[in-house]
């Protein structure tokens, strides 16, 4: 009985040990990362809504996609991160590519973290790119981010509980995921 009530308490409380929260699931064999390749630049609150923080769960997105001999297209937007996505560290850069990036092992998309998916087919539009249930936009790469305090957000700066402080911010490398055909 003792450890049947164990292992519940384990799997009940896994996405909470886990630090960034719950893993998200492999990705599936079906699928290969394509391109085109899309710097985006995102800004976050990166702490829980029941915190003392006025912009706690929102976010802004700044999208950059250049080809050869084409002009610069630029789009931006700002969202909420949604309640499934759990942020028990507040600002923790050590569990970015954890909660961000898409690997083989983690199957994790922009939908995964901004509430508002209706905003990510818009978003892309505006850079030229449909976005579909089979080309799904996903980070594949963090190329710079930090946590970074200001004193101009009051209560962004104090530390929660022992959560990270701070608003986070990360330059990323977004290409899509599209399922293939097994040989």
């Amino acid at each position: 009985m003792k450890r049947t009530v164990l292992t519940l308490t384990v799997v009940a409380l896994a996405p909470l040990l886990m630090g960034g929260g719950g893993s998200p699931p492999p990705r599936p064999e079906n699928v290969a990362i394509v391109g085109p390749k899309v710097e985006g630049i995102f800004v976050m609150d990166p702490h829980e809504t029941d915190l003392v923080t006025p912009l706690a769960r929102h976010g802004a997105v700044y999208l950059r996609y250049k080809r050869v001999l084409q002009p610069e297209k630029l789009a931006a937007a700002v969202f909420t991160i949604p309640s499934t996505f759990q942020l028990l560290k507040g600002c923790d850069t050590s569990f970015t590519d954890f909660r961000f990036v898409n690997t083989q092992n983690r199957a994790n998309a922009l939908s995964t973290f901004i509430a508002q998916t209706a905003y990510i087919r818009p978003l892309f539009a505006e850079l030229g790119i449909t976005v579909t249930a089979n080309m799904v936009p996903v980070i594949t790469k963090v190329k710079k981010q930090a946590c970074t305090t200001g004193g101009t957000v009051p209560g962004i700066d104090e530390p929660f509980d022992g959560v990270g402080k701070g608003m986070f911010w990360m330059v990323v490398e977004i290409q899509f995921q599209r399922e293939v055909a097994h040989p």
